[in-house]
C-alpha cells in the first residue's frame, strides 16, 4: 500500500491532456500507438512531436511504436488545446500482482489511497484545486484500473480538467493522464471515452 501511495504522489505532479471530435470517418482519423507495454488509439487531432521519441512505424497495421517509458501527445494546431501523457514507472519485480491475477482494489484500499492522493493534489505548487473527484475502480478491457479526476487552475490560466487512469503489473505502474481546459470538456468528451476504451496492457517485460 505504501508503494501505491508513493506512485500516486508521482502521478499527481501535473500535465495536460484531452480528446477531440471531428467529422472525418473514424477509420481515417485513428491510429494505434504502442508505448512499451501500453497501446491505445490516438485520433488525428493529436500529434506526437517528431524526433523527440524513438519511433517505429508499421504502416501495414496502421500503428506506431515508441521506445520510451513516457510520451506526451499534444493536440494539433486545429484542435482545442489538450495533451495525453502515457507513462510507465519501473519497480522491483514482484512488487505488485501480475495482470492475470489483478483484482479491483477494495473499498478500504481505495479510501486509504484517496486520502493520501487528495492531500498531495491539494499542495500542488501555485495550483488552486477547484474540484476533486475521488478514486474509483474502472475496468478497461478486462484490466482493473483506478481512476480519479480533478479541476485545477494555475495563475493566469483557465481551469483545467485532469483525468488519471493507472494500473499496476508485477514490476510496473502504468498511467494515462488527460488534461484539457474545462470549457472544452464537451468538445473532447467523445474522443476521451474512445481513447480510454482502447487502452490495452500486455504482460511483456
Amino acid at each position: 500500500m505504501k508503494k501505491l501511495a508513493y506512485l500516486i504522489f508521482l502521478i499527481c505532479a501535473g500535465t495536460n491532456v484531452s480528446l477531440a471530435q471531428n467529422n472525418e470517418p473514424s477509420e481515417n482519423r485513428w491510429q494505434k500507438i504502442v508505448v512499451k507495454d501500453i497501446s491505445l488509439q490516438l485520433p488525428k487531432t493529436f500529434t506526437i512531436p517528431k524526433g523527440k521519441y524513438k519511433e517505429f512505424q508499421d504502416k501495414s497495421k496502421n500503428e506506431k511504436r515508441y521506445d520510451t517509458l513516457e510520451i506526451i501527445a499534444e493536440s494539433t494546431g486545429k484542435a482545442k488545446k489538450a495533451t495525453i501523457e502515457v507513462r510507465t514507472e519501473i519497480w522491483q519485480k514482484g512488487d505488485f500482482k501480475k495482470l492475470s491475477n489483478l483484482n479491483p482494489l477494495s473499498d478500504r484500499d481505495l479510501d486509504d489511497l484517496d486520502k493520501f492522493n487528495k492531500k498531495e493534489i491539494a499542495i500542488q505548487k501555485e495550483a488552486h484545486i477547484v474540484k476533486y473527484s475521488p478514486l474509483k475502480n474502472n475496468t478497461v478491457n478486462g484490466i482493473p484500473f483506478v481512476h480519479y479526476s480533478y479541476i485545477r487552475q494555475l495563475p493566469g490560466t483557465p481551469e483545467e480538467n485532469i483525468n488519471v487512469y493507472f494500473a499496476y503489473n508485477d514490476d510496473k505502474m502504468h498511467q494515462i493522464k488527460f488534461t484539457s481546459y474545462s470549457s472544452d470538456a464537451i468538445f473532447w468528451k467523445s474522443d476521451f471515452n474512445d481513447i480510454i476504451n482502447s487502452i490495452k496492457i500486455t504482460n511483456s517485460q
